[in-house]
């Protein structure tokens, strides 16, 4: 108990030493938060691209509520160092809506998937604040060598472009049947064989009855090939199918009415 007592009075001891001091120190108070508008990306909280080669930059766009007076909010990026954003975004009287560019450089690999957040210096006392992004981007080195009409009996006609890949040496039909489906597939210039890089491919096209369905290659010659080139024109066999049962075999065509190079 005297212990007790001892560390007690060594603490009262030290509070009225530094009371005696209080009219030697100067306190200064920390400042008040930076106080702006509500302020949200136009994009939302997530946001995710495939880049082409070419492309070295994405603009990106502020919301504001209010569109008075002039104002400029912070901007922090985390990341990986292939970006690069400005210290600040600046809106002037009268708008409510302020873009800036997000910078890419040489650092960035080809079919590589980076993820970056940006933040908004605003609000920071608000714990519901919004003001931030996470991207998600990467980019491949796919560049386009003609342009054609792809046909198929199931899915009708539209025109699209023959892309081709150096780093994985092949071709692709980008967005084949629906945004977002490729269709891939190894080729010699000018050959006639055509060598299909997967055994069936999903089309992302959704039957309103039966769902999703998928284009399984199957042999159009004797000879087994599943997919040939002959005059400008790309054959390729199919059995589309849902989880139902089968629409059947098809034979689908691109017929290049462009080259490239």
């Amino acid at each position: 108990m005297k212990k007790i007592f001892k560390l007690s009075y060594i603490f009262v001891a030290a509070m009225m030493a530094l009371t005696a001091c209080d009219d030697d120190y100067e306190y200064s108070p920390a400042g008040e938060p930076v106080v702006t508008s509500s302020m949200t990306f136009a994009e939302g909280l997530a946001y995710s691209a495939e880049l082409a080669p070419e492309d070295n930059e994405i603009e990106l766009t502020v919301l504001r509520a209010s569109a008075e007076g002039s104002e400029k909010v912070g901007l922090d990026i985390v990341g990986a160092d292939c970006f690069e954003v400005p210290a600040s975004v600046s809106f002037e009287e009268g708008q409510t809506r302020a873009s800036f560019i997000l910078k890419i450089n040489d650092k960035m690999k080809y079919f590589t998937r980076y993820t970056v957040t940006l933040r908004l210096r605003t609000n920071e006392y608000d714990p519901a604040n919004n003001g931030f992004i996470t991207l998600t981007l990467s980019k491949n080195d796919y560049t386009d060598v003609a342009t054609g009409v792809y046909k198929s009996q199931l899915f009708s006609g539209w025109s699209t472009t023959l892309q081709y890949s150096a780093t994985y040496d092949q071709y692709r039909l980008g967005e084949w049947i629906t945004p977002g489906y490729d269709l891939f597939f190894k080729w010699e210039k000018g050959a006639a064989e055509v060598t299909m890089l997967q055994p069936e491919y999903e089309t992302g096209y959704t039957h309103s009855t039966y769902g999703l369905v998928t284009g399984k290659c199957i042999p159009i010659n004797e000879a087994g090939d599943v997919a040939l080139f002959q005059n400008d024109t790309f054959y390729f066999g199919f059995n589309y199918y849902v989880s139902a049962g089968s629409f059947g075999n098809f034979l689908d065509t691109f017929q290049v009415t462009s080259w490239n190079e």
